[in-house]
């Protein structure tokens, strides 16, 4: 049956009605067009926060597993996959970089010679694309008296990239682009320069190797 307005308060309703749904209308279409500008990351590497435990890398160091004697990082050129470095060391502070104190991280007593691959993971690649790498670290020594720091550089498919970073703080985090050109596997590597012992400890954590896609 017709419907008739009774009055002006009825259409002015129904015109506030009209409106919102076209202004609902314009802003969903202005969503949609903007998200085909959106990209989602595409993570490659495998195990990057050490969640998983002692699996999906290499490294030089010797591992060191649930610390069931005392001071098990106590010896150079050792690591162990943990939530707490002091549990592993008594002169070592420091904890997980996403989930202190619950999360784990690897922690490093650092070896004196050059070019220590603390961590290397060969990872699968898409050719001509732009990724990626970055990884957290910190100093975990508990010294306040001058020592060596963890001197981390990272290398891609053999080449050793230009920078060596100083770990003498808190976390922080190391992060460069990489090029994979024809490659479909790239070969990842952090490795320490600091040839000075005594100090020279650290953690590593969430490492990572990404790129973008667009969002669907």
């Amino acid at each position: 049956f017709p419907v008739t307005i009774q009055s002006t308060f009825e259409r002015i309703i129904i015109m506030r009605g009209l409106i919102i749904g076209l202004l609902i209308m314009l802003t969903c279409h202005h969503c949609i067009a903007q998200c085909e500008n959106c990209e989602t990351p595409i993570e490659v590497a495998i195990n990057g926060d050490f969640e998983a435990g002692n699996i999906g890398f290499t490294s030089d160091a010797l591992f060191v597993p649930a610390p069931n004697i005392l001071c098990p990082l106590c010896p150079e050129n050792r690591y162990a996959i943990g939530p707490n470095a002091q549990e592993y060391h008594n002169n070592f502070s420091g904890l997980d970089h996403t989930n202190p104190g619950f999360g784990n991280f690897m922690i490093c007593n650092g070896d004196s010679l050059p070019n220590a691959e603390v961590w290397c993971q060969t990872v699968n690649v898409s050719p001509t694309t732009l990724y990626t790498f970055s990884f957290w670290a910190s100093n975990i020594t508990y010294n306040t008296e001058p020592h060596p720091y963890a001197q981390l550089q990272m290398r891609i498919n053999g080449v050793l990239l230009p920078d060596v970073y100083e770990i003498d703080g808190d976390w922080e985090q190391i992060s460069v682009q990489w090029y994979s050109g024809n490659n479909d596997q790239l070969t990842l590597c952090i490795l320490n320069q600091q040839t000075n012992g005594g100090g020279n400890d650290f953690g590593i954590d969430d490492i990572s190797f990404f790129t973008y896609r667009d969002w669907e």
